[in-house]
């Protein structure tokens, strides 16, 4: 069990707090193994402004308050990993966003697993969707990604390339492209580092 909060005034600003001005966070999260192999985890965040905050925090935030409800249930058996979640978003003490989602995750072979997900909205428009996906691991330092999303109004395919090169820095790349229901089509690309400490 964890918890957390935070209060950054509008007047306080450091190189690390200027997107956090005006707004006060805190949230509490439980893990539960029910087994060895099955894990429950559940999380409460809240994000509020405080005097308005500033433009980025009410961008952030989408209105005076925020607040996202998780619970996610996962089971592995052998190579089967599923997931079960539901999540909830609140703004301004309305429900905005309600989710129920499941995946199912199958090792192939130690260098290759495929996955399928699924999420329907509850509450909310054009959030329903089904993803598959392969993940392969050519070379021990190399992991590659494919996968599609078909949603209500759009499909999206996504192929990421990761290289760790140590235990701590990876070279990573992704390109995307989107379609809508009438045919335009949306590309995106990303290539950088990441460390980690």
């Amino acid at each position: 069990v964890g918890s957390y909060y935070k209060w950054v005034d509008n007047d306080f600003s450091t190189a690390a707090t200027t997107a956090q001005q005006g707004k006060e966070l805190y949230g509490v999260s439980g893990i539960l193994d029910v087994t060895d192999k099955t894990r429950v985890t559940a999380r409460y965040d809240v994000q509020q402004l405080i005097d308005d905050g500033n433009l980025q925090t009410q961008v952030q935030v989408g209105g005076q308050k925020s607040a996202t409800t998780l619970l996610q249930l996962v089971h592995e058996l052998r190579k089967v990993r599923l997931t079960a979640e539901y999540r909830k978003q609140e703004l301004d003490d309305e429900i905005n966003e309600e989710i129920v989602a499941a995946r199912i995750d199958y090792a192939l072979h130690e260098r290759l697993a495929v996955y399928a997900s699924t999420q329907v909205a509850i509450k909310g428009a054009g959030l329903n969707a089904v993803t598959l996906g392969m993940s392969a691991k050519p070379w021990d330092k190399l992991t590659l990604t494919v996968e599609q999303t078909i949603g209500e109004t759009d499909t999206a395919t996504r192929f990421s390339a990761r290289y760790d090169v140590t235990e701590r820095l990876s070279l990573v790349g992704e390109y995307a492209m989107l379609r809508d229901a009438i045919g335009n089509k949306t590309a995106s690309g990303s290539a950088g580092v990441v460390a980690r400490v």
